[in-house]
């Protein structure tokens, strides 16, 4: 219909007529980039004055990046669309995951966390609110680090290329932006993709929603390792603070 439909139009155009899977997929990136437009314009109210106009430009210039993203849409994993990379099953928890590198070249035997509460974090060095989150982090650290609180910070460059190149240097910035090592936040390693990670791949089965940009995904995980509880570049820091409390009530 549509090719005839063209010729009666006179129309010199090719028409593509997309089988059923297909239609779905493209279906399902529209949404997706359409919800991605509206978490940024949200977390517009999150960013510091000049902030905005830097981070969306980033934004847009990763927008055909947006297909690796660990989390699909709800209605976009029924229609067969199912993240890449996702390795943990919905039963596991936090502490039984193994074994992950530091950025120190350490490991970190995710069982020594069996019993804590722990922030799961996306971080980046060089984006215009690391000195405030890294701030943050150390906060919070210093008000439940003694109470069973851990985070694990994550380093990475694929939301606007704003990590730095080796683990040394992030170290080295984070150390100089929080004063010093803090014992309980734990910097991986650089290399570990987001999309290959299990940690967040975990996190974002059981709490889903698209990470919209660096230090957006946060992921508190209870005593049993389970999360739950998302937080965003959106939420205020006392948000923050309660559900961490709540959890290390429980």
């Amino acid at each position: 219909r549509e090719v005839r439909r063209a010729r009666r139009l006179g129309a010199a155009r090719t028409v593509c007529v997309l089988s059923r899977p297909q239609r779905n997929a493209r279906a399902a990136e529209q949404r997706l980039g359409a919800v991605e437009a509206r978490r940024m314009q949200e977390l517009a109210g999150a960013l510091l004055p000049g902030q905005l106009d830097e981070s969306l430009s980033a934004y847009k210039a990763l927008h055909a990046r947006l297909e690796r993203l660990v989390v699909l849409l709800p209605d976009a994993r029924e229609e067969g669309l199912e993240p890449s990379g996702a390795k943990a099953d919905r039963g596991e928890r936090l502490h039984e995951l193994g074994v992950l590198a530091r950025g120190d070249s350490s490991a970190l035997d995710l069982a020594t966390l069996h019993g804590k509460v722990v922030l799961a974090i996306n971080v980046a060095s060089r984006d215009v609110v690391s000195k405030q989150m890294y701030t943050r982090l150390k906060g919070l650290v210093e008000r439940f680090g003694e109470s069973g609180f851990e985070i694990l910070a994550f380093p990475s460059d694929f939301y606007g290329e704003k990590e730095l190149c080796m683990n040394e240097q992030i170290r080295a910035f984070v150390e100089e932006t929080c004063g010093g090592v803090l014992p309980s936040l734990h910097l991986m390693d650089r290399a570990l993709r987001l999309d290959e990670n299990p940690v967040m791949q975990l996190a974002q089965r059981c709490l889903p929603g698209a990470v919209a940009w660096n230090f957006d995904g946060q992921y508190l995980f209870d005593r049993n390792g389970l999360p739950v509880v998302r937080c965003s570049l959106k939420s205020s820091e006392h948000e923050l603070h309660d559900a961490i409390e709540a959890a290390l009530r429980a």
